[in-house]
């Protein structure tokens, strides 16, 4: 009998470890939330208690599909398509900060299905600084262009914009050789949660890093590009919302998402894909839905942020 019991704690032990990750996660994504609700208090679209409980539950429920399932078995599962296509415009897919190509799995199952050149990178290795990746997207760009014949659409989420930010600042054509960049909930102005890193893996992201502060003025030469960025009151990774904002370009806010949501949310995804049927230089990103956006700031079509710290990230006219 004594044996029995043993064993029977013993197994009970070892189911609570395995479901420790998974009992922590919601919690861990709860104290994100707190945090950026807190840095947004000042905002005055900042959004209620319910709007906040659904995003925090349908980011836990993400973040266990996405690190539990997708990254780890299906990064793979949809390979990149790179086909002779000359006349239709080709996408380069940029994921962030811990991630790999799997947080795409929508975007790469849809652009199959619609025949359209893609790449999705792997940026490699995953801790390195932003900088490093820059030529990984480069080859990716190359890729695309010499497939297509067109500049393709970037499409970027969290730190993936700022690589396609350093890749703009490393080459003086760049900007000729891309028809746009989307990014969802990119730290443009660096993110508080970053000061919590005490490994220095995120360091570059701290608001005020001298990396981010060398990048500006080369975002200000690239606004023809008309960068289209997506930023969140609900966002639990980058906050202030304000930082993810990028003077100059067109600014659109999706209050209801959180920060992984944005990339499988599918009107967001449908919006941006949307413009790879635009000629010539693209005239405007994607469109707000009344589904998931407070109004858009009214700053006209290089708007910034509404909140107390978007006042200092002033529009600045692009250059043609």
């Amino acid at each position: 009998m004594w044996l029995w019991r043993a064993l029977q704690t013993h197994a009970w032990g070892a189911w609570g470890a395995a479901l420790l990750p998974v009992l922590a996660l919601p919690l861990l994504i709860g104290a994100q939330f707190l945090w950026a609700a807190w840095a947004n208090r000042g905002d005055p679209q900042r959004p209620g208690w319910q709007a906040l409980l659904r995003a925090w539950w349908a980011e836990c429920k993400l973040a266990l599909r996405l690190f539990g399932w997708l990254q780890a078995f299906r990064a793979q599962a949809w390979p990149d398509q790179v086909r002779q296509t000359p006349g239709r415009r080709g996408v380069v897919l940029v994921h962030g900060f811990g991630c790999n190509r799997a947080v795409w799995t929508d975007w790469l199952r849809d652009l199959r299905a619609s025949g359209h050149c893609h790449v999705a990178v792997n940026l490699e290795p995953p801790w390195g600084p932003v900088e490093r990746h820059v030529a990984t997207l480069e080859a990716a760009v190359q890729q695309v262009h010499r497939a297509t014949g067109l500049p393709p659409l970037v499409v970027c989420h969290s730190m993936g914009g700022l690589v396609a930010q350093a890749w703009l600042w490393a080459g003086a054509e760049a900007p000729h050789r891309v028809h746009g960049v989307v990014t969802f909930g990119t730290p443009y102005g660096g993110t508080g949660l970053a000061r919590a890193d005490l490994l220095g893996l995120a360091r570059q992201m701290r608001p005020g890093h001298a990396w981010l502060r060398v990048q500006d003025p080369t975002l200000r030469a690239a606004c023809r590009l008309r960068f289209t960025c997506w930023y969140s009151l609900c966002d639990n990774i980058v906050f202030p919302a304000a930082r993810a904002c990028l003077p100059g370009a067109q600014n659109r806010p999706a209050h209801a998402l959180a920060h992984v949501e944005m990339v499988f949310d599918p009107v967001l995804r449908r919006e941006t894909l949307a413009m790879l049927e635009e000629e010539g230089e693209p005239t405007r990103g994607p469109g707000t839905t009344d589904a998931h956006e407070s109004p858009p700031p009214k700053t006209g079509t290089g708007g910034c942020c509404t909140s107390e710290l978007g006042k200092t990230l002033k529009s600045r006219p692009c250059n043609p």
